[in-house]
């Protein structure tokens, strides 16, 4: 287990308004454990500081909310040794939101709808590829081409979408940060 230092900072504000020393295994672990703790939700980001290596991460405080919103969180927060089950669900959504934070965006409708093109494209060129090969195996050899050379097309294009569509995530990321 090594040792994170969690602080708790406004919007725009370089000072941290609340931080807190966490036991954790890794960054994610230390947010689950911060947030889990102490909710403090007028603030936006949590900053995670691993202390034997300095490196920093930034993630969205998954309690930042309304005021009315912060008051439920507070009053689900355990009491005693067994804790509530309304609290381990609020628990499972901060764990989510962390995740969702790490990982990339979806699949655009865009790139689904050229990779579902892309293995139409191949039942038909292998089923048209038998069909015209028995007449005639020039020509059968040829439709094969053609039908390879559409379905990695439309494979390239819904990979190069994906790309797209998460260089636009992380762009967008990029310029809240600053």
């Amino acid at each position: 287990m090594k040792e994170y230092k969690v602080e708790w900072r406004k919007h725009g504000t370089s000072q941290s308004d609340h931080t807190h020393l966490i036991k954790a295994s890794s960054f994610e672990d230390a947010v689950i454990k911060a947030s889990a703790q102490h909710m403090y939700g007028e603030c936006d980001y949590l900053y995670v500081e691993c202390t034997n290596s300095k490196v920093m991460k930034r993630f969205e405080n998954p309690h930042a909310s309304t005021e009315e919103t912060a008051t439920q969180l507070h009053s689900q927060q355990p009491t005693g040794s067994g804790g509530s089950a309304e609290w381990h669900e609020s628990l499972g959504a901060v764990a989510k939101n962390i995740r969702n934070q790490v990982s990339p965006p979806q699949s655009s409708g865009w790139a689904t709808l050229y990779r579902v093109c892309g293995y139409i494209i191949l039942l038909v060129g292998f089923i048209g590829t038998i069909g015209i090969a028995q007449k005639d195996e020039e020509a059968g050899f040829q439709f094969a081409i053609v039908a390879i050379t559409l379905a990695l097309s439309s494979f390239l294009a819904a990979f190069l979408i994906d790309v797209l569509t998460d260089m636009r995530h992380y762009l967008k990321r990029i310029a809240e940060k600053e």
